[in-house]
């Protein structure tokens, strides 16, 4: 299910799922309600220095109440 929730995709589309589906960093996904063929981005390390902590708020941004 973490597969399919990471992914987007729905579960049937994710059991038929292998590691030859993977070619370089992406996941090659055939869907079968439509029959689209997707290539999903496996790494990002662009986005790694923007994540920050969810519920942190950055200083001088405090609520005011």
């Amino acid at each position: 299910m973490d597969l399919a929730y990471l992914t987007g995709q729905r579960p049937s589309d994710v059991l038929p799922m292998r590691k030859d589906d993977v070619e370089g960093i992406y996941l090659l996904v055939s869907q079968g309600k439509t029959g689209k063929r997707l290539r999903i981005v496996l790494e990002v390390d662009e986005l790694a220095d923007v994540a920050q902590p969810v519920g942190r708020c950055p200083r001088g941004r405090q609520s005011e109440s």
